[in-house]
């Protein structure tokens, strides 16, 4: 099983490299990095995150937290791959992976 990054966490990945790049250089690269080895992580064992809080019926909805960033990736296991919908600080409240589960 594949794991894909839709546009919006895609957007969001590179968003937050560039803000790790301008604190130091080569720190965005080592964040992608560490979405690209999550990736990977779920790819082995899709449900080795827990499920989301009060996720939707009927769709298998996982959260992981990144090694060594503060981020939190939200994932949908579905029958042909593993679609990364979301990517957000640890702390903050704005979660916008409701509204991206039907986003491409």
């Amino acid at each position: 099983m594949n794991a894909r990054l839709t546009s919006a966490a895609l957007g969001d990945a590179v968003d937050i490299a560039a803000w790790y790049d301008r604190r130091q250089a080569g720190l965005g690269d080592q964040f992608l990095a560490a979405v690209e080895a999550f990736g990977h992580r779920i790819e082995v064992s899709p449900r080795v995150c827990g499920r989301v809080s009060r996720g939707p019926r009927g769709r298998e909805v996982r959260e992981g937290i990144l090694r060594r960033f503060p981020f939190i990736l939200v994932y949908e296991v579905t029958a042909n791959e593993l679609l990364i919908v979301d990517i957000s600080h640890a702390r903050s409240k704005r979660r916008p992976w409701r509204r991206r589960l039907n986003t491409p």
